[in-house]
């Protein structure tokens, strides 16, 4: 088993909020990654929760490309390349 700790916090939706990776729990080939995850929003702000990776989504970042940009920059990307 490996964990990992993110220098920086990535914002994820999970089943019972909004929340931030705090730690990557790898269990090798044959098991899911958990992912440690501190809850934002809701009844459960500011516990902490294990998810595995068909339990959570990252959130859309904007800045990053990761969302409505994200989808607009590969059109723009496309369509100059042509």
């Amino acid at each position: 088993m490996k964990i990992f700790e993110p220098d920086t916090y990535l914002d994820v939706m999970t089943p019972l909020g909004r929340g931030n990776v705090w730690l990557v729990k790898d269990f090798g080939l044959e098991m899911d990654t958990y992912y440690s995850v501190i809850i934002r929003e809701g009844d459960h702000t500011g516990q902490i929760f294990d998810f595995s990776n068909s339990d959570i989504r990252v959130s859309p970042n904007y800045s990053l490309h990761r969302g409505k940009w994200g989808e607009l920059s590969e059109k723009i990307k496309k369509n100059s390349s042509t």
